[in-house]
């Protein structure tokens, strides 16, 4: 059966209509050698280090080569954090300056020569670092809610995703905007990421964005908001119900919880951080897997991830050359 649309409420309805192809079918090799592995993150807050550290840990615990990078919003890109920086952030950025780090991860600073990064950044990011700690896939993220609202609004020429640092490895995808991952036809990937009750110019999305992705038939919806997390009628439910995507993948909750309405399956992802016990948060990343055709899998990385890398090791330093043996 085929879905081409869903009613967000308690309910999903069906709808059924012969002359769509059925999602996933890809015009793609199906005899691919490596399946496609994207690692979604969720709110990442600044945590550059943990985030990146944490997909290079995935490469090598499960033995597989990351393609893509998605992020739910929220990435913490603060470019300018002395300049604009919203009230929530800078109170958080006083007990956790990992917060405002994306000028480390994006801008080359003197104190590092003036043509590159600084060393964790450059260990995980720059072309020419070693194999055993360097993430070959760039990180495409949307819009959350506390995000530089003054600068995202620029970040839509060259193309999309459109990159917004050094390395060209942070790549933002705007609202109303799509994309195609994989070979083929590939994986058609939108965005509508901020507060469905936010200020359009700050923290929320226009009308006009969310009518951008009506009707396009969707794969993946990238949101900042869960949808099922607001009222009946709101403008997400509207656009999960044109679009009819596989998945739905959300953050901003900080916390992880999973839900599906017919064929429409949502995922809240929690925040990047490091728990009480100095190990990655269960549930604030997963890993979505494609082999070409058919309906792809995707993973939440569980407690049993987690407990793999206690007491912090599962950041990638510099020299960690712990990572060589699995690739």
């Amino acid at each position: 059966m085929v879905w081409s649309g869903v009613a967000c409420d308690s309910a999903a309805v069906e709808h059924q209509n012969p002359n769509i192809e059925p999602r996933w079918n890809m015009s793609t090799d199906p005899d691919r050698a490596e399946p496609l592995h994207i690692v979604v993150l969720g709110d990442v807050h600044g945590r550059l280090h943990l985030a990146w550290s944490l997909v290079k840990r995935i490469e090598a615990h499960y033995r597989i080569k990351v393609a893509h990078v998605l992020q739910v919003g929220d990435l913490g890109f603060w470019p300018r954090p002395a300049e604009v920086l919203d009230r929530a952030t800078r109170r958080h950025a006083a007990k956790d300056p990992e917060e405002i780090s994306f000028p480390e991860w994006s801008q080359p600073d003197r104190r590092w020569g003036g043509t590159r990064l600084s060393p964790r950044a450059e260990a995980l990011l720059a072309p020419a670092a070693p194999r055993g700690t360097r993430v070959d896939a760039d990180l495409i993220f949307i819009k959350g809610n506390h995000d530089d609202w003054e600068r995202l609004p620029g970040l839509t020429s060259g193309g999309l995703p459109s990159p917004v640092d050094h390395y060209e490895r942070h790549r933002f995808l705007p609202n109303g905007g799509t994309m195609r991952l994989g070979d083929g036809e590939g994986i058609l990937v939108g965005a509508l990421g901020g507060l469905e009750h936010g200020d359009p110019a700050r923290d929320g999305f226009s009308n006009a964005e969310a009518e951008a992705l009506a009707g396009r038939r969707l794969d993946l919806l990238l949101t900042h908001e869960p949808p099922p997390r607001t009222p009946p009628g709101s403008r997400l439910r509207r656009v999960v119900e044109s679009t009819s995507p596989r998945f739905v993948l959300s953050g901003h909750l900080h916390w992880h919880e999973r839900d599906l309405w017919g064929e429409v399956e949502f995922v809240t992802l929690s925040d990047v951080r490091l728990n009480e016990r100095g190990e990655v948060n269960a549930g604030c990343a997963g890993i979505l897997t494609w082999r070409g055709v058919g309906v792809p899998s995707f993973e939440v990385l569980g407690d049993d991830f987690a407990g793999a890398f206690p007491g912090r090791s599962i950041l990638v330093y510099p020299g960690d050359d712990a990572l060589a043996a699995t690739r």
